[in-house]
C-alpha cells in the first residue's frame, strides 16, 4: 500500500511505502527543500489497512523520483536536527523577504570569500617565509660544510702523497 506525503514547506507530493511510517507515525526529511516534519499514521489506520510496525528512530528522506531512504540519527545530524526544526516551524512573512536581507547575506558571501582569499594568501605567504628559513640555513651551513670538506681533502691529499 502507498501512502502520498505532502511537505509542509515546498508542497511536493511523495508517494511512500505505507509500512515505512509504520503505526506511531514518523520523521521525514523532503529531498527537495529540505524541512522535517512528523507523518502521522492516522490517515493509513483509518483506512482499515494493516501497517507493519516500523521503529521511528530514524528519518525517512523522500525524493521527487519516487526513490527514498533511511537516514541514521548519526550524533551531528541528531543534534541539528532540533534546530531545523526549530526554524522550519516559524512562519516566515514579508519582512523576512525583504531586500535588506538579501544584501546581509550577498554581504555574508563576499566577507566569507574575502576570509577564503586572505587564508589562501596567508598560506602562500607561510610557504614561501618556510622556503626563505630554508635558504638561510643553506647560506649558513654551505661555507661551513665547504671549509670540513677543503680540510677533509687536504688531509687525504696529505696522506696519499707521502
Amino acid at each position: 500500500m502507498v501512502m502520498h506525503v505532502t511537505c509542509q514547506s515546498c508542497d511536493t507530493h511523495y508517494a511512500v511505502p505505507a509500512e515505512l511510517v509504520g503505526d506511531g507515525g514518523r520523521r521525514m526529511r523532503c529531498g527537495e527543500c529540505g524541512s522535517r516534519w512528523w507523518q502521522d499514521a492516522g490517515a493509513m489506520a483509518g483506512a482499515g489497512v494493516a501497517v507493519a510496525e516500523k521503529p521511528a528512530s530514524r528519518t525517512l528522506v523522500v525524493q521527487r523520483n519516487g526513490q527514498w531512504q533511511e537516514e541514521s540519527s548519526h550524533r551531528f545530524t541528531s543534534f541539528f536536527d532540533n534546530v531545523s526544526n526549530r526554524f522550519s516551524a516559524q512562519d516566515f512573512d514579508a519582512a523576512d523577504h525583504s531586500p535588506q536581507r538579501f544584501q546581509r547575506m550577498k554581504t555574508g558571501r563576499q566577507q566569507r570569500r574575502l576570509r577564503e582569499e586572505n587564508a589562501i594568501v596567508e598560506a602562500e605567504y607561510r610557504e614561501i617565509r618556510d622556503w626563505r628559513g630554508g635558504i638561510e640555513k643553506i647560506k649558513y651551513w654551505l661555507p661551513r660544510a665547504g671549509v670540513v670538506g677543503l680540510m677533509a681533502a687536504s688531509i687525504l691529499i696529505v696522506i696519499f702523497v707521502e
